[in-house]
Parts: C-alpha cells; sequence; structure tokens
C-alpha cells in the first residue's frame, strides 16, 4: 500500500527501501502481482537488504539495525516449510547528537541490549510481548530520557492508569509515555 501510495500521489525522487535480504524478491514478485511494476512507477525504487549492525545513511541520519529474537520461535515452528528470512530487527537512530531507539517487535527486552548501552534520548518500544513488569524491570537504571511505549497489548491498553502508575513506580527516572495516535513528542 505505501508503494501504491506513492505511486498515486506522484512521487518522482528515488525512494530507498531498506528490508531483510530474502524478503526482496518476495516483494518485488508481490508488487508485480498487482501492477507495480518498475515501468509503471514515476520513481525509481531500490529495495536494498538490510545488514545487522551495518548502518545506513539517511541524508543526515544514521540508522542501525539490530537482530531481535522476536521472529525466533517463528523460525523454529515454521522454518523448515517455508524459506522465508525470519528476521527481525530493533533500530538505533542517531541524528544531529539526538539518539533514538525504535524496538519493532521484541522476542524479549533483552533484545533492546544494543540500544541502550548507551544514553537515549527516546525509546520507542512495543509493549504486547511481554508483561509490562518485565520491560519496566529491564528499562529500570537505563539512562533514557523518554520512552514512549506503542503497540500496547489489549489487556495493558484497557487499564491505562494502572500501567501508567506501574511505569512511574518501576521506571522513576525516565519520562513514560503512551501515545495515542496523532500525540506528538519533542526530544
Amino acid at each position: 500500500m505505501f508503494m501504491q501510495g506513492m505511486w498515486l500521489e506522484g512521487r518522482r525522487k528515488p525512494l530507498k527501501v531498506y528490508l531483510p535480504g530474502k524478503a526482496i524478491k518476495p516483494l518485488r514478485q508481490m508488487l508485480n502481482t498487482v501492477f507495480l511494476f518498475d515501468e509503471v512507477l514515476p520513481f525509481q525504487l531500490h529495495l536494498l537488504a538490510l545488514e545487522n549492525e551495518t548502518s545506513v545513511k539517511v541524508r543526515d541520519a544514521r540508522v542501525t539495525p539490530f537482530y531481535t529474537t522476536h521472529l525466533d520461535r517463528t523460525r523454529a515452528r515454521f522454518g523448515k516449510t517455508y524459506r522465508a528470512d525470519f528476521s527481525a530487527y530493533c533500530f538505533l537512530i542517531e541524528h544531529q547528537g539526538a539518539r533514538i531507539g525504535h524496538s519493532a517487535d521484541l522476542g524479549k527486552p533483552q533484545d533492546l541490549g544494543p540500544l541502550v548501552t548507551g544514553p537515549l534520548d527516546l525509546l520507542i518500544c512495543e509493549l504486547s510481548h511481554f508483561t509490562p513488569r518485565e520491560i519496566f524491570s529491564y528499562l529500570r537504571n537505563r539512562t533514557i530520557k523518554q520512552i514512549a511505549f506503542v503497540h500496547i497489548g489489549r489487556p495493558y491498553r484497557q487499564d491505562l492508569p494502572v500501567l501508567r502508575r506501574l511505569a512511574r513506580k518501576q521506571i522513576p527516572t525516565t519520562g513514560c509515555h503512551f501515545p495515542n495516535d496523532g500525540d506528538e513528542l519533542s526530544c
């Protein structure tokens, strides 16, 4: 849908899309199946492989992917049947002295290790694949100015006041946010 949106909006500038290497061919096949051939797109589409711990420069920012264990169980269950990459990443984004971590989906809180080895201005962290206590405990005493918890599991989202109190108690020195669509945070 993103590619189609770029086509419909008349994008002209080349577009680089980074993804797991083994996902490039299937994505290209899918785009061809829905008639978004290279010849139809009014921009050059470059599908590029992410490499673990290899930074990508995006204008003035540097984005570094780090493997996570999010798809380990899926790989164990389906890896022999399906020849997929099963790679999942979290990301460190560095721009003009700011350090931002983005968890994407995690298999366990410890997947954040490469992001929290240094101070972060902001961590955007999912809260769906483990309990709040697990992630709050892992993040306690880390040097993080703000955390925006996203992708919050429904049971936790339904009792947001309790979740906020727990976060303040377990991560008292960090500003914790539970944003809704449209909310803005500043670093």
